[in-house]
């Protein structure tokens, strides 16, 4: 058992079956066999020509066979060498534009149609990419996609996880646990990180700057929008967090009323999702309207280039639908055009374009995962920068087949590792996935589920050149954690697909990157890591440290905030009055304080005068505690008597005596200063007392006063 303050870790086992390796698991029995083929098939040949001397026939094997069997044994981004030549080919012949304008249409390529729906209720589409989109309809908060699978997606509010104690990461992570046992087989977590649009906050200081009397303040607004400008443009980073649920039909069911069955299911599956992240501190939002909610969350996602909001863009396609005609369609105006991008460009294998925008897409393979992580390692690439999207995919398989499965395999492991000698790499091989499946089996025997775990990330960018620069960028970082990644080039149209929050990963991206896991290594990935701070209305503090995102903070908001008190914490020098004047200077422009309220900084030396005060500051720092008490006084011979009385009591009982006793007081004293230490531990244990005389300029009323 951990001690409380201590971190826990988690294992994500490597997967416990990895057949088909040579030499530890540095080659591949495809990749043998193909450079094996390739070896003999130009082999043979070379050496049955009578003509040429054995010298030739060597040179010739050498630039030949030699540098083809290399590649096929190493194998071409994570594929062997067929399937990467297969992968291309395919690529060739799908490559194409989807636009509206059919002068963006690539002309060397023919343009694959969809077959068109029979009946006169098939749906009429004026944008290309919305018919290419697999969605049917959404209804109910519930997507419809076309290959007959329905989905709900809920949108929820992450928590400071990483500022947490042990203790409290602990806590949240076995109610993630809990979560996890009853969600849904499937479901997809979706984490979006974009640029962060301040324009909304821009327009509402605008508006307060119009009704600004004071020209100082003008001036000191105008650099309050220029500081938001800048921050705007360069670094402030927004991130939204999505859950994706698949309804699941149990198996045998009839399928007479299996719409209604999804949508009750989902809709109890949402509602679990409220009550069990609640109790990991997270929020999940539930929208006024579900179905608007999931157009937009849709229309933010591929329409990540566009600043029209989405009610514009619905008044944009009807009013596009009434010019092409087609009156009686606007009923039945099919979902996807109202989130549909204009273009998709998939002509270049390595990225896509959609809007002007481009896309690349990294996969973490099956063998690039840590075996042992932290808890929400996964916030590693969640607060990697803007432009940075991440999907995880999680499958929840049947316990009693995974058992069958292990079984079988560790027998045949077993056997295996009989033939190999302990000095062979195929020893260590067999030996790590013996472990692996001993340590599943054992995990499954204690309650536990098994997982297979799918992350891809996709990678934004407005030029081809920054889009470069940030996946070598990313590459780095992962590899800096002992991660590893590859990229799906000439795969990217359906690593698109996939990224979708659709919960369907292609077939053969989900071979390559699923990883095993129990239910405590899935809940070690807890995604909900980068917490915001940013009210609609409120003032700009600056920059998250860890995130990049905005701070914008109204703490007169009593919707969120208890109350509005603040705390200011800080060591000398770190800027704690500065932070204070200007949290002064900006909340002016929020009207917080009646006029009369405002005083003016500099007072008229008519109507004030200038006294003497005397300011009396006490500090201690012990081994168990430290402060710091402050006090003012009209008269000296008052603030004399209190840090005199102050001394006597530390000296009776406190901090002074302990050390006295111990033998270790050291003192400096004069008639205003007072200073007490415990030897050879000056910074950790130290006592002062001091009055310092200070000039202190108030109206004269108040002087009277006193």
């Amino acid at each position: 058992m951990s001690k409380p303050n201590e971190y826990d870790t988690y294992i994500i086992p490597p997967n416990f079956i990895e057949g088909g390796t040579f030499f530890g698991g540095l080659l591949k029995l495809r990749n043998t066999a193909e450079a094996l083929v390739i070896v003999l098939a130009i082999g043979i040949p070379v050496f049955s020509v009578s003509a040429l001397t054995l010298t030739a026939k060597i040179i010739i094997l050498c630039l030949t066979a030699l540098p083809l069997g290399i590649i096929a044994l190493v194998g071409i981004n994570g594929e062997s060498l067929s399937s990467f030549i297969f992968l291309v080919l395919k690529y060739l012949c799908n490559r194409r534009v989807i636009t509206r304008n059919e002068e963006g249409q690539d002309k060397r390529k023919k343009r694959r149609k969809r077959k068109a729906k029979s009946g006169d209720g098939a749906p009429k589409y004026i944008n290309p990419v919305a018919e290419y989109l697999p969605v049917e309809k959404i209804e109910n908060g519930i997507i419809y996609t076309r290959d007959h699978r329905y989905l709900k997606i809920v949108e929820v509010i992450p928590i400071n996880f990483l500022l947490r104690s042990a203790r409290e990461q602990r806590n949240i992570i076995y109610s993630f646990i809990s979560f996890l046992k009853i969600s849904p087989v499937k479901m997809q977590i979706k984490v979006i990180a974009k640029r962060a649009d301040l324009n909304r906050h821009r327009e509402i200081v605008q508006r307060e700057m119009a009704q600004e009397t004071d020209e100082n303040c003008r001036l000191l607004q105008q650099d309050y929008l220029t500081l938001i400008d800048r921050i705007g443009a360069r670094e402030a980073t927004s991130r939204r967090f999505f859950m994706v649920f698949e309804y699941e039909a149990w198996a045998g069911r009839k399928r007479d009323n299996e719409e209604a069955e999804a949508i009750a299911s989902l809709q109890t599956a949402a509602r679990t999702a409220v009550n069990y992240l609640k109790q990991c501190g997270n929020e999940v939002l539930i929208p006024e309207n579900d179905d608007e909610f999931t157009v937009d969350t849709l229309y933010h996602l591929l329409c990540r280039n566009t600043t029209t909001s989405l009610p514009d863009r619905v008044r944009r396609i009807v009013a596009q639908y009434q010019e092409k005609e087609l009156e009686s369609e606007i009923d039945a105006i099919p979902c996807t055009e109202f989130f549909a991008p204009d273009s998709i460009d998939f002509t270049n294998g390595r990225h896509i374009c959609i809007d002007g925008l481009y896309y690349a897409y990294l996969l973490v393979p099956s063998t690039g995962y840590k075996a042992q992580v932290p808890a929400g390692w996964l916030s590693l690439i969640v607060n990697a920068g803007d432009g940075i999207d991440l999907d995880m995919f999680i499958s929840r398989q049947p316990k009693a087949r995974m058992v069958q499965r292990l079984g079988q395999q560790l027998r045949i492991n077993r056997s295996k590792i009989k033939d190999a000698s302990d000095t062979n790499t195929d020893f260590d091989d067999l030996d790590g996935a013996i472990r692996s499946g001993y340590f599943l089996k054992e995990g499954l025997g204690n309650n536990e589920d098994f997982y297979y775990l799918n992350l891809l990330i996709a990678v934004t960018a407005p030029t081809v050149d920054e889009l470069e620069w940030k996946v070598n960028e990313l590459k780095k970082l992962l590899v800096s954690r002992d991660m590893d990644v590859c990229s799906c080039a000439f795969h990217e149209e359906q690593a698109f697909l996939s990224s979708l929050p659709l919960v369907s990963m292609e077939k053969h991206l989900f071979e390559r990157s699923k990883r095993n896991a129990l239910t405590t290594g899935v809940a070690s990935c807890y995604p909900f890591t980068s917490y915001e701070l940013s009210d609609e209305n409120g003032i700009l503090f600056g920059l998250n440290k860890y995130n990049n995102s905005p701070v914008i903070i109204d703490i007169f908001n009593s919707k969120v905030y208890k109350n509005a008190n603040i705390a200011v914490c800080g060591t000398s020098g770190a800027g704690k009055t500065f932070l204070i004047l200007l949290m002064a200077l900006r909340m002016r422009r929020m009207v917080i304080m009646a006029p009369e309220m405002v005083r003016v900084i500099s007072p008229d030396p008519s109507v004030c005068k200038t006294c003497k005060v005397y300011l009396l500051t006490m500090q201690f720092t012990t081994s168990w505690d430290s402060g710091c008490i402050t006090e003012l006084y009209a008269d000296y011979d008052m603030a004399r008597f209190a840090m005199l009385k102050g001394i006597r009591e530390e000296q009776a009982e406190g901090c002074i005596k302990d050390w006295a006793d111990r033998d270790a007081l050291e003192e400096e004293y004069c008639t205003d200063f007072y200073e007490a230490w415990h030897r050879d531990e000056y910074s950790e244990k130290h006592f002062t007392a001091s009055i310092e005389k200070l000039s202190l300029t108030l109206p004269q009323r108040i002087i009277e006063a006193e």
